[in-house]
């Protein structure tokens, strides 16, 4: 069904193309942008009906401007984006994504990954991201 639904979202946006594709996810999700140009049976037809959730920015899907997470939460965070609300060169995004990837690689030897050690990494980037829970979101 996943591969159905994403042949028709390419089909769609090759015909009916976003500025950029985030918007045409949204649209075809028919989560907040509204689009009158949606296949027939998008949301009907269960071969192609596809469930979604969204990640929260605040401890899912990360940025460099922070994460509102607490010590028992660190494992709900999926995804970091390397964005923040200040620039950041491509050097600071290249040294930072290298340490990580350095930090969580499998050791010579290792036949399993050491989940302690990924999850210190894990801890050890979250860490100086600490802020408080938007407003908003409380």
């Amino acid at each position: 069904r996943s591969l159905l639904w994403l042949l028709e979202y390419i089909k769609w946006m090759h015909w009916y193309p976003f500025g950029h594709d985030q918007n045409g996810w949204d649209a075809f999700l028919g989560h907040s942008i509204a689009d009158p140009q949606m296949p027939e049976g998008l949301r009907t037809d269960p071969h192609i009906n596809v469930s979604y959730d969204i990640l929260s920015t605040e401890l899912e899907y990360l940025t460099l401007t922070g994460w509102a997470g607490s010590d028992a939460q660190r494992r709900r965070a999926l995804l970091l984006h390397f964005t923040s609300t200040s620039p950041i060169s491509g050097r600071s995004k290249f040294l930072r994504l290298m340490a990580l990837f350095n930090a969580t690689g499998r050791r010579p030897g290792e036949k399993a990954e050491d989940q302690r050690r990924l999850d210190m990494a894990r801890w050890k980037v979250l860490r100086p991201l600490r802020t408080s829970m938007p407003v908003a979101k409380r």
